[in-house]
This record gives structure tokens, sequence and C-alpha cells, in this order.
């Protein structure tokens, strides 16, 4: 007995644990205080015009149709917001006109909320900017039974329009906006993600007596280069208006491939410590390192203030202080024993990126000067990539049910209006709360889905305890009081952590109906049931209705790490012929990108029903060996980036030939789940490598250049470890296949007569 009360106390501390991250995971890296400030003015203004006018719930619903509009906005550049805000406000006015036809009847409202929710979930393929518009207008069309007055459709209608045109007002002009701010801010929390990967950096790190956890470090980088992406996508949004180029595109273009160039020396610095991190003279040094890093993050913070104002000075003194602490302690080590190569080359590593973070920062001070006089990266050639995603075409494609977004949208738009009959049928005050929540939390999967609804309850729990808590206060006074700081907190959270947002925005939207319509403290608490109840129909609705399940979907995105991974490869031996078409840091990029997406499917997998996980373990050791096989690539990306080092491009053309064609015939296996080929040839065509790097590092002796020969050894291990590497994936991967093989034998037993 006492055994078994051990073992349930240890089972609700795991569960408290995976309760308290869930709450406390984070989307964003900080509070958006702008945002936060413009909502309470934007929001809390018609309001207040309203009441003075003596038409209060005119007002309030003019406020609705500004929260409506600014809940909407996505970001971007200014064009993409203009258009994006514009197309989400025509779409909430066409979602009121058809509240409108809705309220006539149960059925109508019923099978309106089927057709609306089903086609805002199909159009959300489109974009973010369309899936939030999808998802806002879909709570209109919910709410439509308490929006609507027959006899004051119209003017309804136009306050809508007012508080439609009063958002955009507030967002693209009465705002304070450059066009140059968003690609500023995105560049800034580039930098910021920057300094975080640098704090990171001894995070599980090799050291005597302890391997390497990469983890902490890769989720770090993973952050990083989502948010470089989104950089870029502004950048080049921003640069496609202009004929041609100018002196501040360029210097925010060199930044952005600074920033990317830093990165991935740190990645090299963090695959080297790895290797030597348990040698004895890693413990002498590692205190000057640890210095070093600290002062980049501090550094990469100051550029990141610099770079948002545009106009700061940034001085890399103290980084280049540190650097000299690790060069006196370095000689100090050397002198004391005799040196590996490898040392000098984790030497030679930091030393250039201390070079590149200098460079960072004098790029960024730039800006504050008036000449501007950047000089043009060589990506700037290649200029910004085309657009290959067309929505009329993707939403075309996905209109049959073998689509998994048009079966997702399908079940979310049968789900809500399972919902609403639920409510109308039983006659539940409020009830639309139940659909509204349905469409909120039901995603495509069902350990997102499971996530949400989590979040959402705890959030609107909490939330709906203070509203009731301010209801029964009786005080109006009170009420306006606490409204604008409500809608602060609600939209400074809405990108940084989904509880708060949830905690903020339930008392929000009570106290605006309260203050039009006085509602009781139980109006409150059955928010929370009804919170509830849509969050168990949206459950048992991703369960049961056309079920996604994890296992099923995450060697596909395996499949699309290693085909990233290869055409990084390939990005690699075009560059080695003389043959770059498009830089190898946006393929680095794309295949970081494919690796985080995987990563993030393989923590839903882990949110999933014991039974429907498939083999969790080789899956999540695939990823991990994905997430390797990319911080090799970026290693020996960065070792041509110095020239330091030459060889025989047949030579090495032909090794990473057969690597990404071994890299390719994993993702084809994976996807087709038959047993990978054996990649014999991977070996073979190391040993011949190796024979060749050995024979021009002995030429490289004789002539004293000691520097190349270094290089080369450290070059060819991180080769060699992509061949490990990759002989390593394939058993993850056969595992895999003879697991998938395995369940289909028992699938069609199971199916077939007795």
């Amino acid at each position: 007995m006492k055994a078994a009360g051990v073992i349930a106390a240890s089972q609700w501390q795991r569960a408290w644990r995976a309760f308290v991250a869930l709450q406390s995971e984070t989307a964003g890296t900080q509070i958006d205080w702008v945002e936060g400030l413009r909502a309470a003015f934007g929001i809390a203004l018609p309001a207040t015009v309203g009441l003075l006018m003596n038409h209060l719930v005119w007002g309030i619903l003019c406020s609705f149709a500004t929260l409506w509009v600014l809940m909407c906005d996505v970001g971007g550049a200014y064009r993409q917001k203009a258009i994006n805000l514009v197309a989400s406000g025509v779409t909430i006015l066409c979602a009121y006109v058809f509240g409108g036809w809705m309220i006539l009847s149960v059925s109508n409202y019923i099978v309106g909320m089927l057709l609306w929710v089903f086609a805002a979930g199909l159009v959300g393929i489109a974009g973010n900017a369309a899936a939030q518009a999808g998802t806002v207008s879909s709570t209109i069309v919910i709410t439509s039974v308490v929006l609507f007055v027959p006899s004051e459709f119209w003017i309804r209608l136009l306050l809508c329009a007012t508080g439609f045109g009063w958002a955009l007002l507030l967002s693209l002009a009465l705002w304070p906006l450059t066009p140059y701010a968003p690609i500023l801010q995105a560049v800034s929390a580039s930098c910021a993600r920057l300094a975080d990967l640098s704090a990171s950096f001894w995070l599980g790190a090799a050291e005597p007596g302890r391997s390497a956890n990469n983890l902490p470090f890769a989720i770090a980088y993973d952050r990083f280069m989502t948010s470089l992406e989104r950089s870029r996508s502004i950048w080049g949004a921003f640069r496609a208006r202009r004929a041609g180029p100018t002196s501040r595109s360029m210097g925010l273009l060199a930044l952005i491939e600074e920033l990317d160039d830093a990165a991935r020396t740190l990645i090299t610095l963090r695959e080297e410590i790895n290797l030597l991190g348990q040698e004895k003279w890693s413990k002498e040094l590692r205190e000057p390192f640890t210095g070093l890093t600290d002062s980049l993050s501090q550094l990469s913070r100051e550029i990141a203030e610099a770079v948002v104002v545009a106009g700061r000075a940034v001085n890399p003194i103290r980084l280049q202080n540190a650097f000299q602490l690790l060069e006196e302690a370095d000689i100090r080590a050397r002198s004391r024993q005799e040196a590996l190569s490898q040392q000098k080359q984790v030497f030679r590593t930091t030393k250039y990126l201390v070079e590149q973070a200098v460079e960072l920062a004098e790029t960024a001070s730039q800006f504050s000067s008036g000449g501007h006089k950047f000089h043009e990266p060589p990506e700037a050639r290649f200029g910004p990539r085309p657009p290959m995603f067309d929505p009329l075409v993707e939403i075309r494609s996905n209109i049959s049910l073998r689509s998994s977004s048009f079966r997702h949208a399908l079940r979310l738009g049968a789900t809500s209006a399972l919902g609403g009959l639920i409510a109308a049928g039983e006659h539940l005050v409020r009830g639309y709360w139940i659909p509204m929540t349905v469409v909120i939390v039901l995603k495509p999967n069902f350990g997102g889905t499971l996530q949400r609804s989590i979040q959402r309850i705890t959030g609107t729990i909490l939330g709906a305890v203070l509203a009731a808590l301010l209801v029964a206060s009786s005080q109006t006074w009170i009420l306006w009081a606490v409204l604008p700081f409500l809608v602060f907190a609600t939209f400074a959270t809405r990108n940084f952590n989904y509880t708060l947002f949830s905690l903020a925005l339930t008392p929000t939207v009570l106290l605006m109906l309260d203050i039009a319509h006085p509602i009781t403290v139980g109006d409150s608490f059955l928010r929370i049931l009804h919170t509830i109840i849509g969050s168990a129909l949206a459950l048992l609705s991703g369960y049961l209705l056309f079920p996604l399940w994890e296992s099923s979907r995450l060697p596909i995105h395996i499949a699309e790490a290693l085909r990233a991974d290869a055409d990084l490869v390939r990005a690699l031996r075009s560059a080695v012929l003389g043959k770059q078409e498009r830089p190898i840091s946006e393929f680095r990029r794309n295949a970081a990108v494919a690796v985080s997406n995987a990563f993030i499917a393989g923590q839903r997998l882990l949110s999933e029903p014991p039974d429907r996980r498939g083999d969790v373990e080789s899956s999540l050791a695939a990823v991990s060996y994905c997430r390797q096989i990319l911080y090799v690539l970026a290693a020996i990306s960065d070792y041509r980036t110095r020239n330091s080092v030459q060889f025989d491009s047949k030579e090495i053309a032909g090794f990473l030939q057969a690597l990404a064609q071994a890299l390719d015939d994993l993702a084809t296996s994976l996807v087709d789940r038959v047993t990978p080929k054996q990649l014999l040839d991977l070996p073979t065509v190391l040993d011949q490598l190796e024979s060749t790097f050995l024979e021009a590092s002995h030429h490289a002796t004789q002539n004293l250049s000691e520097p190349v020969t270094e290089t080369r050894v450290s070059l060819f291990y991180h080769l060699k470890n992509a061949v490990e590497l990759t002989l390593a994936a394939r058993e993850a991967v056969l595992r895999l296949a003879e697991k998938g093989d395995r369940s289909q034998e028992t699938e069609i037993r199971s199916r077939s007569p007795s």
C-alpha cells in the first residue's frame, strides 16, 4: 500500500509539473506594451463617446468592432498590414450581415454556423492573416444571437463599420508607424534571440565526466531561426516595392545576414566544444569562455536596443576585453601542456566569432550616422525569393476529403454547429460560449487541441473569477476604471502566453457585456461551465471525427527535415564547384525551419494518448539526428566562409553528392514506409576522402602550413560525423518502417473475417 501511494504521489507530481510547464509556455520573447496601450486607448474611446452621447450600447458595439479588427493584426510590413486589416474588416462586416440572416430561426443559426465556420477553416490555409480573420469572423457569427436587434440592424451595421474604420485609423495613421518600423522591430527581435542563443550556449554542453545534452541550445536556435525568417520575410516584402537598393535596406539586409553568420559560428563552436569538452583543458578555460559568451549576449541585447531606434552607437569593447582574457588563459594553458590541434581550432573559431560580433555592432552603429555607407552583402545579388504560394490555388487543391485541411474544416464546422445545437436545445443562458470555445481550441491534431483546451480552461476559470469579483462590486465606475487595464493586458499578452491572454480576455469581454447589459456573478461562472463543455466537445471531436494523429504525420515532418538537410548538402556541393544559384544561408534556414517543425510535431506526439503514439523513441531519435546533421552541415558551411582550407573539388563534391542521396533515400523510405537502403556507399566515399585529406595535410605540413592542417583535421571530423549521424538516422528510420509494417499487418488482420 505504501509503495502504491508513493507511485501515485510521483504520478501526481509529474502531472503537476507538466501542467505548470504547459501554462508557462511562451510564444513570444516579451510582452508587447505598445500593442496593449494602443488597444486600451482604441477600445475605451468609442465606449466613452457612447456613454457621453447617452447611447452606451452603441458605443460598446463600436468598441467590439474595434477589438475584432485589432485581433486580426498579425504584423508584417506596413503594406501587408494595411491589406490584411482591410480584408479582415470587410470579412467581419460580411459576417455581421450574414448573422442577420442566421438569427431568423434556430435552423438558420445552426446551418449558418456550420457553413461559415467550415468556410473560415478552409480559407485559413491561405495564411496566418486569413486564419485569424476566419477565427474572429466565426466568433461574430456565433455571437450573432446577442449582437442583433432587428429594428437597429442598419445603425448597428454602421457602428461596426465605424469601429472598423477607427481600428484602421488607429493602426495605420494615428499610431506613429514609419515604413521602416516593422522591419526594424523584427531585426531587433532577432538580435534579442541571438542574445538568448548566446546565453544558452553552455546549457548541456559537454564537460569532464558528462556528455552533451543539446536540447536547450537547440530550442534557442529554433527560436532564433524562426525570428530571423520573419525578419527576412518582412524585409523581402518591403524591398519588393522598391525599384532599386537603398542604403538603409542594404544595411538591414547586412544586419540580417551577419546575425545568421554569427549564429552559424556559434553552432560550429558548440560542436567543437562538445567534441573536446571532456578534455582536462576545457575545465580550466570554462570560466573565461563563459565570460565571453555572456559578453556576446549582452552585446546582442545592446544591438537590439540600438536597431529598434535606428540611432544609437554600440561599443563592443566588453566583448573584446573578454576575448583578451580568454586569449591570456589559453596561452597559460598551452604553456603547461602540449595543445591539441582541435584546441587551437576552437580558439580560432572563437576569434572568428568575436570578429563577426564586432562587425555586427559596427553595422548597427552606422544607423546613427547620416551617411549609411553599408557594404552590400553578397546575398543582395540574389534578391528576395519570389513567392511560390498562391492562396486560391491552395484552397482549390484542398477541396477534397483526401485533404487533411478540408477534413479539419469540416470537423470544425460540424462540431461548432453541434455546440450551437446543444446550447439552443437546452436554452442555455449565453450558451454561445460553447461553440465559440470549439472554434478557438479545436486544432488539426489532437495534441494541439488538448494543449489549447487546458490553457483555455485555466485562463477562463481565473478570468471568470476575477470578473465575478469585479461585477460583485456593483460599482459602474470601478468597471470603467478597470476595463482599459484589462484590454491592455489582453493585447499585451496576446502573442506572449495564451493562458495569460485568456485570463485577461475573459473579464474584458464579460465587463464590456456587463456595462451594456448588466450581468450577474452567476453569468461569470456559467462562462466557465460552457468553456469546459466546449473544450470537452472539441476533444471528443478530435478523437472520433476524422482523427489526425501525430504518429502518422511525424514521419512526414521527419522526411521533410531530411530532404531539407539534403538540399543544404547540395547547396554546399554547388558552392564547392562554383555553381551557386542561391545563398547557402537560405538553404540552412529552410533546413532549420523543417527540423524545428519536426521537433514541435514530436512534442505534440507526447501529448497524445499512449496507444496512439507509435514508436516514440525511434521518432524522437530520428528528429534528433536530423537536428545534429543540420548542425554539422552548418559547421561545414562555416569553415568554407573563412577561406582557410582548400581541397580537391571533385573529391569533396563526390562525397557531398553521396551524402545528399543518402538523406533523400531515408526521406523516401519514411514516406513510403519501406525498408531504407543499406547506404554502403557512404563509408566507402568517406574512406576515399580521408586518403585525399591525409595527403593534402601531409603536403601542407611540409610547407609549414600548420593552421591549414589543423583546419583540415577539424573539417574532416565534421564530415565523418555527418556520415555517422546519417547511418544512425537510418537505424531509427528502419525501426519506424518495421513498426509501420507491423501496425499495417495488425490492421489488416483486424479487418479480415475470422
